[in-house]
């Protein structure tokens, strides 16, 4: 029986661990002037404004695929996970 006590202690240390490795920390929130580049500035702005990824793309003259690689970058970068998210805060930090 010792070893059953011992190894159920052993399996809630190593869980303790595991949880406390695991815990989410939230990144300190850093302003979208500060994080975006220019070019990911532009594009936050257009879809502030309503317009679609084929109308951002046509604007800035680039296709549409890198105008999604431009929000998928924003995204990582900033920990936003939606479009709705960037511009709610794209307003809300430039457009005062």
């Amino acid at each position: 029986m010792a070893k059953a006590s011992e190894m159920k202690r052993s399996h809630a240390k190593t869980l303790r661990a595991a949880r406390r490795s695991a815990e989410v920390r939230p990144k300190p929130v850093k302003k979208l002037v500060d994080t975006l580049r220019p070019r990911e500035m532009q594009c936050a702005l257009l879809a502030a404004h309503g317009l679609l990824n084929k109308e951002i793309a046509f604007a800035l003259g680039i296709s549409a695929h890198v105008v999604r690689d431009y929000f998928h970058a924003i995204y990582q970068r900033t920990g936003i996970r939606t479009r709705c998210e960037l511009v709610a805060r794209y307003v809300r930090e430039v457009e005062k």
